[in-house]
C-alpha cells in the first residue's frame, strides 16, 4: 500500500514537475518579446526587407496578434507596408501533423506603398524577393532558389481589412503625383490543392471607386498567371475620379468626362508572360469635352470597349446644351450626337464617325471644322441649323490623319464675305476634306428691297453653287447661279477686281441671270472669274451719258476685267413723262468689249426711232446742251455707230454716228426760221456733225443742204456752216418768223443761201445768197403804203398787183445786208440796196418809177426782165428809208432830168455820177 502510494506521489511529482517546466516553456516562447524577435528575425531572413513592430502577442484562441507592424526596404525612408494590426490565426495541430502553421491572416486597415522603379523596371515590393543571378557559364553551380515564404504557409487564405493602396508610377498615371485607393476589403483564398493557386474577392467601401467589386484568381511562381474581374458600378466621374486612374490626368484634360459611369474590366496575365486587359465602360448621364468638337456633350449614354490597345465606340449618344453656343435652354433644342469608332493602340491607326443633328452653326460650331474651320467662319458666317458628319482617319503607319466633314445645311443664313447680302434659307451640302471645302448642291434665295428697277417692289433672287474652294491650294473651282436678282450698288461693287468700276461706269440696276465661274490664278492670290448675265429688266445710267436705258435685256459676258456685250437692247426714254405730248420712248441695241483695267472700250450702238428731246439732246457730253439752245430740234432718228473709250488718252472718248433724220423739226436761234420735216444723213462724232444732204419744209417752202457743226476739244466754241437752197417759201410766214406782220403780204420766195458762225451767239452769223419773189403782193405793208403815197401812184388793186424780185443778200450778225435790190410789179418797179435788221430795223436807199396817177406822175416804162428804158425826159425819185418795217421813214429826192440812155434802174442807183447829181432830198 505504502509502495503503491509512493509511486503514485513519484509520478505526480514527474507530471508536476513536468507541468511546471512545460509552464514554463510554454510562457517563454509565447512572450511578446519572443515572438517579435522570432518574427522580426524570420522575415528578414525570408526576403530582403526589414519588419518592425511594436508588440506580438498570442491569445488563447490561438490567434497571434502583431500590432502597427512596418515593411522597409534597405535604404528607403518610406516603409512600404504599414498596417494596425495583423491576425494571425495559428493551428498548431497542423503543424505538428506537418501541415501548414498559420490558417488565415487578417490585415487590419493595412496601406501599402506602391512604386514602380523606371530604372530597375520593377515594383519595390520586387526588391524584397530578389532573382536569383543567371548562369555565366555552363557547368556552373546550380542556381539557388529564390527567397521567399513558403506556399504551404497559408491554408486558409488572406484578407485585407479596410486597406489602403498608394500607388507611384509617371508613366502610369501620366504625372508623379502618387496615388491613393483607400477602403480595399480584399480576400485571398488558396484552392484545394494547398497554395498553388489562390482566388480574390475584393471590393472598395470607400473614395471614388466605392462599389468597385473584384474577383479572380492568380497563380505564384516563376511564371505567374493571373485573371482579374473588376465591376465598378454607378461611379461618379470627374476629376477626383480620373486622379485614380492610369494617365487619367490626360483623360481629364483631353477630353473632361463627368457623370455617371459604369465599367466591367477583365485583365489576364497568361504563362506566356503577356497581360492583357479588356475594359466595358457604360456611360449613363454622362459628359465629356472631346477633342473633335470645342462644346461639352451632356447626357452621354453608350458604351466604349477597350481591349487592350483598341478603343471601340459603338454608339456613344449624347447631346450638345443650348448654352454651349451662347444660347439660353430655352431658345432651341439641344444638338444631338452619335458617335462610332475604333483607336488601335500605338502607330495602328484609328477611324471615328461623328453625327451632330440640329447643330447650331455659330463661330464656335463651324471654327470647330477641322483645319478650315476659321476660314469657313470667316468667308460665309453661318446661322442656323445643320446636320453634321465628321469622318477622321488615321493611318497605321502614324501619318498625317484624314477626315472628311459633312454639313447637310437646311434653311441656313450664309453670309459671304464678298457679298454685300445675307443668303437665305439655304440647302445643300459642304463638304470638308481636309483643306479642300466642296460645295454640293447649294440653293437658298436673297431678299433685296426695293427700287426703280423693280417699281419700288421687294423682290426675292435664287442662287445656286457647286465647287471646290480651296483655302491652301490652287485648287478652287466654283460655279454660282443667280436667278431674277437685281443689282444694287453694294451687290455691284462686291464683284471682284472690277464692281467699283462697273458702278461707276454704269450705274446698273437691273434684273438679270447670271453665271459665274471663279478659278484660282497660277500666278497670283486672287480668283479669276467668268461672268455670264441674262438681263430681263430694269435700268443702267452710263457715266457719259446721264439718260436711262430701260428695259434691258441681253447677254454681257464678264471675263476678269474685260466685259463682253453680246448683245443688249434697251428702251431709252428721252421725253419728258409730265408733258404727254408725245412717246419719247425708243429702242437701242449694243454689242462691243470693255476692258476696265486698261481703261479701254469699244462699243458698237444700233438706235431705232430715236426721239430727239431736250432731256436727250442736253445729254450729249461737251456740246448737247449748245445744239439744243442753237437750234431746239425735235423729231425722230435712228442711228448706227460705235463709241470708242480710251482712258489712257488726254481725250479719251471718240464716237462716230450714222443719223438717219426722219421728220425733225428745228428753230434756229441765229435765223428764226422754222424748219420741219427735216430728214437726211448726218454723221456725229465727237467733234463734229456732219451732212451733206437734208432737206425739209420752212414757211410752206421747201428746201435741201448741207451742212456742218465743229464743237468738242478741237473748237474752243462750237461753230457751225450751212447750204441752203429753198424754194416756194412763203413769204408772210418768214416776215412773222421776224417779228412782222403778214397782213397785206403774200407770195413766195427761193434762193440759196450759205450761213455759219458760232452756235447760240447770233452776232457771230456770217453768210450770203441770193432771193427772188414770185407772185408777189406787198402793197398792204406800211413800207409800200408809204411808197405808193409818196409817189402819187395809185393803190394796185389784188388782181393786177403780183411783183416780182430778186435780191443779193450777206448776212453779218443781226444785220442782213442787201447787196441789189430789185422788185416791179403793180405799176411800180424798184432798185435798191441797203441793211434790214432781224428786228426790223431798216437803212435802204433805192429808186422807184411808177405809172402816174391820171393827169401827173410818171409814166410806167417797161417790165423787170430786160429792162429797157428810153432817154428819160422826166423825173425819177431816189428814196432813203429808216425806222422799221411797220414804222418806215422815207426821205425823198426827185432826180435830175437825165439825158443820157440807161439800160436799167439798177445803172442809175449804182452810177457814180448818179451819187454826184443828186440834190438834197426832201423827208417825208
Amino acid at each position: 500500500m505504502r509502495t503503491t502510494t509512493a509511486i503514485k506521489l513519484v509520478i505526480l511529482g514527474l507530471f508536476l514537475l513536468a507541468l511546471g517546466v512545460a509552464g514554463k516553456l510554454f510562457n517563454h516562447y509565447t512572450s511578446s518579446e519572443y515572438l517579435s524577435r522570432t518574427l522580426c528575425d524570420e522575415f528578414a531572413r525570408s526576403v530582403e526587407a526589414e519588419l518592425s513592430l511594436d508588440s506580438a502577442r498570442l491569445d488563447l484562441g490561438g490567434v497571434l496578434r502583431v500590432e502597427r507592424p512596418a515593411i522597409r526596404l534597405a535604404g528607403e525612408k518610406e516603409p512600404l507596408f504599414t498596417c494596425r494590426e495583423i491576425l494571425i490565426g495559428l493551428d498548431v495541430a497542423g503543424a505538428l501533423r506537418g501541415a501548414g502553421a498559420v490558417k488565415e491572416v487578417v490585415l487590419v486597415e493595412p496601406t501599402f506603398n506602391l512604386v514602380y522603379q523606371q530604372q530597375d523596371r520593377a515594383w519595390n515590393f520586387e526588391a524584397m524577393f530578389p532573382k536569383p543571378a543567371e548562369r555565366k557559364k555552363p557547368g556552373e553551380a546550380p542556381v539557388p532558389e529564390r527567397k521567399g515564404p513558403p506556399e504551404e504557409m497559408l491554408r486558409e487564405g488572406i484578407l485585407l481589412q479596410d486597406a489602403t493602396l498608394i500607388v507611384q508610377n509617371a508613366e502610369l498615371f501620366g504625372d508623379e503625383e502618387p496615388r491613393e485607393y483607400p477602403g480595399l476589403y480584399l480576400r485571398l483564398t488558396p484552392d484545394l490543392n494547398a497554395t498553388s493557386s489562390w482566388h480574390c474577392e475584393a471590393n472598395f467601401r470607400r473614395g471614388p471607386l466605392a462599389g468597385s467589386e473584384i474577383t479572380g484568381w492568380f497563380v505564384p511562381g516563376d511564371r505567374p498567371q493571373l485573371k482579374l474581374d473588376i465591376t465598378c458600378k454607378d461611379l461618379a466621374a470627374g476629376e477626383a475620379l480620373w486622379h485614380y486612374v492610369p494617365s487619367g490626368k490626360d483623360i481629364w484634360e483631353e477630353y473632361q468626362v463627368a457623370g455617371r459611369l459604369s465599367l466591367d474590366a477583365v485583365i489576364e496575365l497568361l504563362d506566356t508572360g503577356c497581360l492583357t486587359y479588356s475594359l466595358k465602360v457604360r456611360a449613363r448621364d454622362a459628359s465629356a469635352k472631346t477633342k473633335f468638337f470645342p462644346s461639352r456633350v451632356s447626357s452621354i449614354n453608350g458604351v466604349v470597349d477597350i481591349r487592350d490597345d483598341d478603343v471601340i465606340i459603338n454608339g456613344l449618344t449624347g447631346v450638345i446644351p443650348a448654352e454651349e453656343f451662347g444660347a439660353t435652354a430655352t431658345q432651341g433644342v439641344p444638338a444631338r450626337i452619335r458617335m462610332s469608332g475604333v483607336s488601335h493602340g500605338g502607330e495602328q491607326g484609328y477611324s471615328f464617325q461623328i453625327e451632330v443633328v440640329d447643330l447650331p452653326l455659330c463661330r464656335t460650331s463651324v471654327e470647330a471644322v477641322p483645319e478650315v474651320g476659321a476660314d469657313l467662319w470667316r468667308q460665309f458666317q453661318p446661322a442656323g441649323r445643320s446636320r453634321f458628319t465628321l469622318t477622321l482617319a488615321g493611318p497605321p503607319d502614324g501619318g498625317d490623319a484624314r477626315f472628311l466633314a459633312v454639313l447637310e445645311l437646311q434653311d441656313v443664313t450664309l453670309r459671304p464675305a464678298e457679298a454685300p447680302l445675307p443668303l437665305e434659307h439655304v440647302s445643300g451640302t459642304v463638304s470638308v476634306d481636309n483643306d479642300t471645302v466642296r460645295l454640293d448642291g447649294l440653293w437658298g434665295v436673297l431678299s433685296q428691297h426695293g427700287g426703280p428697277a423693280t417699281g419700288g417692289r421687294s423682290s426675292v433672287a435664287q442662287f445656286t453653287a457647286d465647287g471646290i474652294i480651296d483655302f491652301n491650294g490652287k485648287n478652287s473651282v466654283l460655279e454660282v447661279a443667280l436667278r431674277n436678282i437685281r443689282t444694287d450698288e453694294q451687290l455691284v461693287k462686291a464683284i471682284p477686281a472690277c464692281g467699283e468700276q462697273i458702278w461707276e461706269m454704269l450705274r446698273p440696276d437691273v434684273v438679270l441671270d447670271a453665271s459665274l465661274l471663279l478659278r484660282d490664278k497660277a500666278d497670283s492670290d486672287d480668283m479669276s472669274h467668268s461672268v455670264v448675265l441674262e438681263l430681263h429688266g430694269g435700268q443702267v445710267t452710263l457715266e457719259a451719258f446721264p439718260l436711262p436705258l430701260r428695259n434691258l435685256s441681253g447677254t454681257v459676258k464678264v471675263d476678269g476685267s474685260t466685259v463682253s456685250v453680246e448683245h443688249l437692247a434697251a428702251t431709252l426714254d428721252t421725253g419728258d413723262d409730265t408733258t404727254g405730248k408725245f412717246n419719247a420712248v425708243s429702242s437701242v441695241e449694243a454689242r462691243g468689249v470693255i476692258d476696265l483695267e486698261a481703261e479701254h472700250a469699244e462699243v458698237s450702238l444700233v438706235a431705232r426711232d430715236l426721239v430727239l428731246t431736250e432731256k436727250l439732246l442736253k445729254a450729249i457730253p461737251n456740246v448737247g446742251e449748245d445744239i439744243w439752245d442753237a437750234v431746239r430740234p425735235e423729231g425722230t432718228v435712228s442711228l448706227r455707230g460705235k463709241v470708242v473709250y480710251d482712258g489712257q488718252k488726254e481725250r479719251p472718248l471718240h464716237y462716230t454716228l450714222d443719223l438717219d433724220l426722219r421728220d425733225i423739226s428745228v428753230l434756229p436761234e441765229s435765223l428764226p426760221v422754222p424748219v420741219d420735216a427735216l430728214s437726211g444723213q448726218l454723221l456725229v462724232s465727237e467733234n463734229h456733225m456732219f451732212s451733206n444732204y437734208l432737206v425739209g419744209v420752212t414757211c410752206d417752202g421747201h428746201f435741201e443742204g448741207a451742212g456742218v457743226i465743229h464743237y468738242g476739244a478741237e473748237s474752243e466754241v462750237p461753230t457751225y456752216g450751212a447750204r441752203v437752197r429753198f424754194e416756194q417759201v412763203e413769204l408772210a410766214e418768214l416776215i412773222r418768223c421776224f417779228g412782222g406782220g403778214k397782213e397785206g403780204v403774200s407770195g413766195r420766195i427761193g434762193g440759196v443761201l450759205y450761213v455759219g458762225g458760232v452756235l447760240g451767239d447770233s452776232t457771230t452769223t456770217r453768210g450770203h445768197g441770193q432771193v427772188s419773189l414770185t407772185e408777189g403782193y406787198l402793197w398792204e405793208t406800211p413800207f409800200f403804203v408809204g411808197v405808193v403815197s409818196l409817189l402819187h401812184l395809185a393803190m394796185p388793186g389784188r388782181s393786177s398787183a403780183a411783183a416780182r424780185g430778186e435780191a443779193a443778200v450777206a448776212l453779218n450778225g443781226d444785220e442782213v445786208k442787201v447787196r441789189e435790190l430789185n422788185l416791179t410789179g403793180g405799176g411800180m418797179d424798184l432798185s435798191g440796196y441797203g441793211s434790214v435788221w432781224w428786228d426790223g430795223k431798216l437803212d435802204m436807199t433805192m429808186v422807184v418809177v411808177g405809172a402816174p396817177e391820171k393827169g401827173s406822175g410818171i409814166p410806167f416804162v417797161s417790165p423787170l426782165v430786160g429792162w429797157v428804158l428810153q432817154t428819160m425826159e422826166r423825173q425819177l425819185v431816189r428814196l432813203e428809208v429808216s425806222g422799221t418795217l411797220s414804222e418806215p421813214r422815207f426821205k425823198h429826192q426827185v432826180l435830175s432830168t437825165i439825158t443820157w440812155p440807161l439800160t436799167s434802174l439798177r445803172a442809175i442807183v449804182f452810177s457814180p455820177f448818179f451819187r454826184a447829181k443828186q440834190e438834197a432830198p426832201a423827208e417825208q
